[in-house]
């Protein structure tokens, strides 16, 4: 009888711990961001008054993490994210009544000061990134030096990931920063590392926070973008799990145009150059396809071994071989051109061209063509 009354006990025990612990996932939080690629990027000043900013929606930073809730003349924060195929851009405006910044080494008590936060986690994969590269946690100074864990634990510069600019009207701080996406293989003892391509369709873990110090000796608040379940939230500095997520798009409003046999082209109303014009041939039209997955924020590699062109936008991959007629569509194949097996990849002076109708409608896009003015519109 003991016997099954200790049994008992430990089971509900058990129970109410399953019941306690909080459970984190992705979409546990509910905010997430969706992301606009633009053609050109903001010019990291501190105005935040590119036009690019306007494509780019505001999301609040209001989530109480630690110590007191802060009235909004004391504090309110809110963000917006626009990228490119080398950089993310935020562009963050705070109000603060007071500013705070009296620690003077930037690896001591950097987080008890006015500080601003941004959690990266490359692939969404969650999980501990205290100590390793899983995730960063850039902690942002007001002299712009920017800190996270090391895989020692003792506190580093990251400086060299970020470009960044601040301007203060009254209790506004307007800050807009340049940031470099490095994925969990980044090497801290390496001269040189490559940050990742960006490209549309790339969902990554994200958050942003803001420590407010109002002249004392620590923080009196930690408000964060995102709600973290359960009474312990000071947590996204060490776990991903809790992060929302950030998701890249290529937006609606991004329009190319190209004519043939000129060299030069339009991102929705930029005017750009390419080394060598759209062609015809068979009936089709060609174009080295960089231009337009650069456009969109596709992903493309090319295989010199196998002449292999590989093409990701989101959820569709599209593989073409040069000299070959048929394509991989989502590992399906299928003919460039049903009625003309002419129709293949082909190499020009150095330069691959691809069919452009077959691959922009294959990536979710549509093609438009002006017989008369040899445009060819794509969106």
């Amino acid at each position: 009888m003991k016997h099954t009354f200790t049994t008992h006990f430990l089971l509900v025990v058990i129970l109410l711990g399953l019941l306690t612990t909080p459970v984190y996932s992705k979409d546990s939080t509910g905010v997430n961001y969706e992301s606009v690629q633009v053609s050109k990027v903001p010019q990291i000043d501190g105005l935040g008054n590119d036009s690019c900013w306007e494509q780019a929606k505001w999301a609040d930073i209001n989530y109480l993490w630690l110590g007191q809730q802060p009235e909004a003349n004391d504090f309110s924060g809110r963000y917006k994210i626009v990228w490119s195929k080398e950089r993310l851009y935020f562009l963050i405006e705070i109000v603060d009544d007071v500013l705070s910044d009296t620690h003077d080494e930037p690896l001591v008590d950097y987080y008890k000061d006015d500080t601003l936060e941004i959690f990266l986690d490359e692939d969404n994969s969650g999980g501990d990134h205290k100590y390793n590269y899983n995730a960063i946690a850039y902690h942002i100074a007001m002299d712009y030096n920017a800190v996270d864990l090391s895989t020692s634990g003792a506190p580093k510069l990251y400086n060299d990931h970020l470009n960044i600019k601040r301007t203060k009207n009254d209790d506004t701080y307007t800050w807009e920063i340049e940031l470099k996406v490095f994925d969990d293989k980044y090497d801290e003892t390496a001269v040189s590392n490559q940050p990742v391509d960006l490209n549309a369709g790339k969902v990554l873990g994200f958050g942003i926070a803001y420590c407010d110090n109002d002249g004392g000796e620590d923080r009196e608040s930690f408000i964060g973008s995102f709600d973290i379940p359960g009474n312990d939230k000071n947590l996204a500095w060490q776990n991903a799990d809790v992060f929302s997520s950030l998701k890249l798009t290529s937006g609606k409003n991004i329009t190319q145009r190209y004519y043939v046999d000129k060299t030069y082209y339009f991102v929705n109303d930029e005017k750009k150059q390419m080394d060598v014009a759209p062609l015809i041939k068979d009936g089709r039209t060609f174009i080295p396809i960089r231009y337009v997955t650069d456009s969109i924020g596709a992903k493309i590699e090319w295989n010199a071994k196998d002449q292999k062109i590989s093409i990701t936008h989101g959820e569709k991959e599209v593989k073409l071989w040069v000299g070959k007629s048929y394509a991989d569509i989502n590992n399906e194949s299928k003919l460039i051109d049903p009625s003309n097996k002419n129709i293949y990849p082909f190499i020009v002076n150095g330069r691959t061209f691809l069919p452009l109708r077959f691959v922009s409608e294959n990536l979710g896009l549509t093609v438009e063509w002006d017989s008369e003015s040899k445009e060819i519109t794509v969106y």
